[in-house]
C-alpha cells in the first residue's frame, strides 16, 4: 500500500516546476526514507534509522539515535 501511495507522490513532484523540487538533501533523505517504509512500514516511522537522520527530532547529539548501544 505504501510502495505505490510513495510511488505516485514520487512520480507527481517529478511533474512539478523545478523551483518546488527538494534539494538534492532533501532527495537523499527521502530515498532513504522510501526504502525503509518499504522493508518496515509506516507504523514504524519514528523507529527508522532515515527517519531519526532526517525528519524525527531527537534532542540528542548527533548519531545518539541511531547508534547501536544507545
Amino acid at each position: 500500500m505504501w510502495t505505490e501511495q510513495i510511488e505516485l507522490i514520487s512520480t507527481d513532484m517529478k511533474q512539478a516546476d523545478s523551483k518546488y523540487l527538494p534539494t538534492s538533501f532533501w532527495q537523499f533523505g527521502a530515498k532513504g526514507l522510501q526504502q525503509d517504509i518499504e522493508t518496515n512500514g509506516i507504523e514504524n516511522f519514528r523507529g527508522l534509522k532515515s527517519a531519526l537522520s532526517f525528519f524525527v527530532p531527537t534532542y540528542t547529539f548527533h548519531g545518539w539515535a541511531s547508534s547501536p548501544a544507545k
